[in-house]
């Protein structure tokens, strides 16, 4: 055996390699399975509690964008900076590396006038938080 064809053989398998990384999976996903791994990721972000309301309810899917709608440009940022760790937990759940997410900030434009109004508001966001308030047996002077 002589020293071109180890070369050769290096060769194509560094070629090989190359082609499965380049690979995409692209697989279709349905819009139950995009909610399990969606309700499924703040088990791994338990350092973010603030942002967990945001994976109760089911994001917008438009082809391969998923589309969270968030109220407030603090719930923005700490959703950005777990956006790469959601998009690599969402491709590799789907098997889809073509998944994009898009965030939409709504400012709430809601003017309340007594905290009991702004409490029922934050109740509606999370529910955890009536659960709270009952548990605790809490309630507004």
């Amino acid at each position: 055996m002589g020293i071109g064809q180890i070369i050769g053989i290096k060769s194509k398998t560094t070629d090989e390699q190359e082609q499965t990384q380049n690979t995409i999976k692209q697989e279709a996903f349905t819009e139950d399975q995009l909610m399990a791994a969606w309700y499924t990721f703040k088990e791994d972000i338990p350092e973010y509690k603030r942002i967990h309301h945001i994976f109760t309810k089911v994001p917008a899917l438009e082809g391969n964008i998923i589309t969270v709608e968030v109220k407030g440009s603090l719930i923005e940022q700490d959703l950005l900076k777990i956006k790469s760790k959601l998009l690599a937990h969402l491709r590799s759940s789907l098997k889809n590396d073509l998944i994009e997410i898009n965030i939409n900030v709504s400012e709430d434009t809601t003017l309340t006038a007594t905290p009991k109004e702004k409490l029922k508001l934050y109740i509606e966001e999370n529910s955890a938080l009536k659960d709270f308030i009952a548990t605790f047996h809490l309630t507004l002077e």
